[in-house]
């Protein structure tokens, strides 16, 4: 876990973001492997949204959850471009990962698109496009330009060289998120959404939208970058077709309260908890809003626990070869 003191955090995500700046502005820009439960954990929970998120550096990478709603929600047409261009760029890049595969013969031409944008940066320094021809079919070109366009504009975001809200800033945001989403985390998190090409970036923000007014709770994301992939992966696919519903973790944070460890429903609606306490007996409890729940017990114990929706169970069961993936919060709930 990260440290408690507010000015180390402070410190440790300032040095980060230089870091990443320097690295992506010089050419040199690598992933390291920090992989592991404990980095993944702190890097996505450390901060509080409570506590006003990465807000000492002025909305900079990664962006707050809230500053990405506030944008969706304007009614102002330039701000409705950047979200649009946001949530496009991140679907793209969530769903292609960092290598762009499928066994679908439409997508594997696009995909063969994305790839050899990747793999050649030569063309992001000119105006060069792909224009289909006899050897490159629509899709492909489509997958190239799609990527293309991206990667132009996330150097461009770099150069401050696009307006703040503009398309092109809001795709070229995307980029540097998910850059340092894998950079601080190794891997792409668990909600990868099957979007389909066909989708509008319209069309995703009203999911995230539909989204957020299904799940309040969700506003208090740490960083757009999650919320927007539990949005897809929840309002597209594949949430729907398994009945999966997000986890409600945000409304039970645990702590020492009044010298005795325990949780109170942040949330205006009921919650299911259930948590062991070191190798006691898993308990159950449902909490109305404003409800407290006590352990009893004036330190802090080991302690696992999960949080769903009332009629909803967590799909991993609280059982000792699961508290890692229950500690890095990696489940989901379905209905009982």
């Amino acid at each position: 876990m990260w440290s408690q003191d507010y000015r180390w955090r402070k410190l440790i995500v300032g040095i980060c973001c230089v870091l990443f700046f320097t690295l992506a502005s010089t050419g040199t820009w690598k992933h390291p492997n920090l992989s592991t439960p404990q980095a993944r954990y702190g890097f996505e929970r450390y901060l509080d949204v409570d506590e006003g998120p990465y807000a000492f550096y002025d909305s900079d990478l990664p962006m707050p959850a809230s500053y990405l709603l506030d944008r969706c929600h304007s009614f102002h047409p330039d701000n409705a471009a950047y979200c649009g261009g946001y949530v496009d760029g991140v679907a793209h890049l969530w769903k292609w990962k960092t290598s762009c595969e499928s066994s679908l013969p439409t997508d594997q031409s696009f995909c063969a698109g994305v790839n050899a944008a990747r793999d050649h940066a030569e063309p992001r320094a000119s105006s060069a496009t792909c224009m289909p021809d006899n050897q490159r079919d629509k899709n492909y070109c489509s997958g190239f330009n799609k990527q293309l366009a991206i990667d132009r504009a996330g150097d461009a975001v770099l150069r401050l060289d696009v307006p703040d809200d503009s398309r092109l800033h809001g795709l070229g945001r995307a980029k540097l998120d998910v850059d340092l989403h894998l950079w601080g985390s190794g891997e792409f998190y668990e909600f990868v959404p099957c979007v389909l090409q066909k989708m509008t970036s319209e069309e995703l923000v009203d999911v995230l939208l539909q989204f957020i007014r299904e799940h309040p709770e969700q506003r208090r994301e740490t960083t757009a970058i999650i919320m927007l992939a539990k949005a897809l992966f929840y309002g597209v696919c594949p949430g729907p077709e398994l009945g999966l519903q997000p986890h409600m973790e945000q409304c039970t944070k645990w702590d020492l309260r009044d010298g005795l460890f325990g949780t109170v429903n942040s949330c205006d609606q009921p919650v299911a908890v259930r948590y062991q306490i070191e190798d006691d007996p898993p308990i159950e409890r449902r909490l109305e809003p404003g409800e407290v729940v006590s352990t009893g017990s004036t330190e802090r114990p080991a302690w696992w626990f999960m949080t769903c929706p009332v009629g909803y169970v967590s799909t991993v069961s609280l059982f000792p070869e699961n508290r890692e993936a229950i500690s890095a919060s990696r489940y989901s709930c379905i209905e009982k």
